[in-house]
């Protein structure tokens, strides 16, 4: 990552000249316990009963359940993942957790830019401020 710090989609978090802080390892490939403790987070102050999960990868259904049992909450996954509905399912929830570096992250989060729905990313918390751009200059400068 030190080498490569705009890896991929990584300037939707890091910005492009690295405002927005560093990439973290982690933000690429976030552990289960960053996952799970995430997941748990966002669902405690959302107050949501379900959550979707889209990935090419293990979907940890087993241990986000568990996790979620005490809130009343159920993750599921979508059998066979298709991803032209994952897009359109991540893109109206009430909230996104992405990827940094996925592009296939980079296209929820500009549809969800547009519209004005929250996002965040998997163990990545931007620098104060966005130099003070709003989200339409952001998606401006992207283009």
């Amino acid at each position: 990552l030190d080498a490569s710090p705009l890896l991929f989609s990584a300037p939707q978090c890091v910005g492009y000249m690295g405002e927005r802080g560093p990439l973290p390892a982690l933000a690429c490939l976030p552990t289960a316990e960053v996952v799970t403790q995430q997941v748990v987070r966002v669902v405690r102050a959302l107050r949501a009963r379900s959550v979707f999960v889209a990935t090419d990868n293990d979907a940890m259904l087993d241990q986000l359940n568990r996790a979620l049992e005490p809130l009343q909450a159920v993750a599921v996954q979508r059998e066979p993942s298709d991803p032209h509905v994952d897009l359109a399912i991540l893109g109206l929830a009430n909230h996104f957790v992405g990827n940094c570096v996925s592009s296939f992250t980079a296209f929820v989060k500009r549809h969800r830019d547009v519209h004005g729905l929250p996002s965040s990313f998997w163990a990545f918390q931007p620098l104060a401020g966005d130099g003070g751009m709003s989200a339409s200059e952001r998606i401006h400068q992207e283009l």
